[in-house]
């Protein structure tokens, strides 16, 4: 139990040190809480905020300045965002609370999302 506990402190003491690095080069701070899938892809990875609980799909490209995560409402559970595959996020856009983004939807620029996205939607402006 004492090796397996040690084995897992080293590799949160790295994890944490790739984040301090990725936060200091990058402006950038991706949770090591939330759970990323495969050939995600950070395109001009300038503040960028991925939260806490929230879960990103495979092959998502996320433009800069996008935040994602909890509403931060206090008193209330934290929510974070699911991200389905094959989604894309583009600069500055806001995705917040207990939502699902669907499979191969599109979040335009700037563009708040507090609701549910279905498969395949273009989402933009609101």
């Amino acid at each position: 139990m004492a090796a397996h506990s040690s084995g897992l402190k080293i590799i949160r003491g790295v994890a944490m040190a790739i984040r301090a690095h990725i936060i200091q080069a990058y402006s950038c701070d991706l949770s090591p809480s939330a759970t990323v899938g495969r050939r995600i892809r950070l395109c001009h990875p300038i503040g960028i905020v991925i939260g806490d609980g929230t879960i990103i799909g495979d092959d998502v490209w996320i433009w800069q300045n996008v935040t994602i995560g909890s509403h931060g409402k206090n008193g209330l559970t934290a929510e974070y965002p699911v991200i389905k595959n094959n989604v894309r996020i583009y600069a500055s856009a806001i995705v917040i609370g207990g939502i699902e983004v669907g499979h191969g939807s599109v979040i335009g620029c700037a563009t708040l999302v507090r609701s549910s996205v279905a498969n395949g939607v273009t989402y933009v402006g609101r």
